[in-house]
C-alpha cells in the first residue's frame, strides 16, 4: 500500500512544486500579498487533493469489480450492462470515474455496485459536501449557502441543489423524530438513580407564524427544555442558558404534545425531578403542558402580564404619558412583589371614560384573576427560577430567523424539512442524520 500511495503523490508532489514556482515567478513581487499567496496556495492544494482523492479510489478498489450482481427486487442475477461515468463534485472541486453498470430488464432495476460500496447517493454532490450544505442551510437562505460554499470552498453548487440537499436531510431529520415519538410515547420518565439529587426543569411552550406560497401564514409550534442549574449571569441583569433542548413542528397541539413528551425524555427529565412551565397562558400551550406535566409549577410570563399592565396605563393616561409609566412601574412593582390582589384592585377602581377603554380592563382583570395563582413571582425569584419566558422566545427567534424574512414562502413539506433540519442542528444532533467517519488519522507514523 505505501509503495502504490508513494507512486501516486511524488509525481503530484512534484507537478505542485513546478506549478507554485512557475506562478511565483509570473508574478511581480510588489503583487504578492497574503491574500494573493493565501489564494494561489488554496487553488494548487485543492487540485493537488482531487487528484489524490481520485487517484486513491484507483488504489482502493481497482480490485473490487463484483463478477455476480443480483437485483435486489426478483433476485435475479443482473448482467454487465458495460461502464459508464460518473461526476461528482466534492470540497476539492469535480471528479470523475468510471464504474460497472448492472440492469435488470424484467424489473427495470439498476445498480453501480461501486457507487454503492462507496455509500454515494443518487446526488452529484459528494457525501461529506452534502453534511456542509445540510449544516449550512440549518442557519442560511438556500441562495446564501451556495455563495457561501462557493466562497469558501470555490466550487458552485447552484442554490436549486442546495434545496434539494437540504430538504433530503430534512426529511432523514423528520423520519428519526417521528421515531422518537414512537419510541417514548407510551414509555413514562425514567426512574431517578438515588445517587443524583432532584433536578428542576423548566419547560417552555409559544409559536411562531410561518408564511405559505398559497398566502397566509401557518404556526409552527416551539418549546424549549433545560436544566435551571444550566441558567447563568454572565453580565449582571442578562441569562444565559449553556444548554437546553429545542423541539419544533408545524402541527396540533396533540402532535405537538408527543414531540415534546420526547424531547424531555432526551433532555434527560427523571421521576421526581421538579417541573416549572413558563408561559403567557395561552390555551393551546396549557393543553400542552397538561398532557407532559400536569403536575408542573406554573408560572405566567411577566412581560406578557406587563404588556397588560401598560394597556391599562394607556387607555387611562393616554400612550407615552409620563404618569401613566409611572403608574404602569408601580404597579410592576408591586407584581414583582407577588402583589396581585392590589393590583386588581387597583386597576378595578381606575376611572376610564370610554367604552374601549373599558373592554380593555374587562379582559385584564379577567386575565389576572384567572392566571393569578401563576404570579407568585417574588417566590419563584427567590428560588432562582424564571418569571419570563425569554427561553421559548429566543427558541422562536431562532425558528424564525430561518423561516421567515423578506420573500420567503414556503410550501408545506419544503418547511416541514428545513424546520427540523433546524431543530436537528441547533442540538447538535447531525451526526445522527449524517454521521462523520470515524478514522484514527495517525499524525505519528
Amino acid at each position: 500500500m505505501e509503495s502504490k500511495i508513494r507512486d501516486l503523490i511524488v509525481p503530484l508532489s512534484q507537478r505542485l512544486i513546478k506549478q507554485l514556482t512557475a506562478s511565483l515567478e509570473a508574478a511581480k513581487a510588489d503583487h504578492l500579498t497574503l491574500m494573493a499567496i493565501e489564494v494561489l496556495v488554496a487553488k494548487l492544494i485543492a487540485n493537488f487533493a482531487l487528484e489524490l482523492l481520485s487517484g486513491l479510489l484507483a488504489i482502493l478498489f481497482q480490485n473490487t469489480k463484483p463478477t455476480i450482481v443480483s437485483c435486489q427486487n426478483c433476485h435475479k442475477k443482473m448482467p454487465l450492462q458495460g461502464y459508464l461515468s460518473r461526476t461528482v463534485i466534492s470540497l476539492f472541486g469535480r471528479f470523475s470515474y468510471k464504474r460497472a453498470f448492472y440492469y435488470c430488464r424484467a424489473c427495470k432495476q439498476s445498480r453501480t455496485p461501486f457507487d454503492e460500496q462507496l455509500a454515494l447517493g443518487e446526488r452529484t454532490c459528494s457525501p461529506r459536501l452534502q453534511r456542509i450544505v445540510a449544516f449550512l442551510s440549518a442557519h442560511l437562505s438556500f441562495s446564501t449557502v451556495s455563495a457561501t460554499v462557493s466562497e469558501c470552498f470555490d466550487v458552485e453548487v447552484s442554490a436549486e441543489a442546495v434545496r434539494q440537499i437540504s430538504e433530503e436531510v430534512g426529511r432523514q431529520c423528520q423520519d428519526w423524530e417521528q421515531q422518537q415519538r414512537q419510541s417514548y410515547e407510551q414509555q413514562e420518565v425514567d426512574k431517578r438513580p438515588d445517587s443524583r439529587m432532584p433536578k428542576t426543569w423548566v419547560i417552555e411552550a409559544d409559536g411562531k407564524l410561518v408564511g405559505f406560497q398559497e398566502g397566509g401564514f401557518q404556526e409552527v409550534k416551539v418549546g424549549v427544555i433545560y436544566d435551571v442549574a444550566q441558567r447563568v449571569e454572565p453580565n449582571t441583569g442578562r441569562k444565559e442558558l449553556l444548554k437546553r433542548e429545542v423541539v419544533a413542528r408545524r402541527c396540533g397541539w396533540q402532535e405537538f404534545s408527543k414531540d415534546f413528551w420526547a424531547a424531555m425524555k432526551r433532555a434527560g427529565v427523571k421521576d421526581g425531578d421538579r417541573l416549572v412551565a413558563v408561559a403567557d397562558g395561552a390555551h393551546s400551550m396549557e393543553q400542552i403542558f397538561a398532557f407532559v406535566a400536569p403536575e408542573a409549577t406554573r408560572i405566567r410570563d411577566f412581560y406578557h402580564v406587563a404588556e397588560r399592565i401598560q394597556a391599562i396605563a394607556e387607555v387611562r393616561f393616554g400612550e407615552g404619558v409620563d404618569e401613566g409609566k409611572a403608574w404602569a412601574k408601580a404597579k410592576l412593582e408591586k407584581l414583582k412583589e407577588s402583589e396581585v390582589e392590589k393590583v386588581i384592585r387597583s386597576i378595578a377602581h381606575l376611572k376610564i371614560e370610554t367604552k374601549t377603554g373599558e373592554e380593555t380592563r374587562r379582559q385584564v382583570l379577567g386575565y389576572l384573576r384567572n392566571h393569578s395563582e401563576a404570579m407568585d413571582y417574588r417566590s419563584y425569584r427567590e428560588e432562582g427560577l424564571p418569571i419570563g419566558s425569554g427561553a421559548v422566545e429566543g427558541g422562536c427567534r431562532l425558528i424564525g430567523a430561518r423561516t421567515n424574512g423578506c420573500g420567503r414562502r414556503w410550501g408545506e413539506s419544503g418547511c416541514d424539512a428545513v424546520v427540523a433540519l433546524r431543530v436537528t442542528v441547533l442540538n447538535d444532533r447531525l451526526d445522527k442524520i449524517r454521521p462523520m467517519p470515524q478514522l484514527a488519522l495517525n499524525l505519528a507514523a
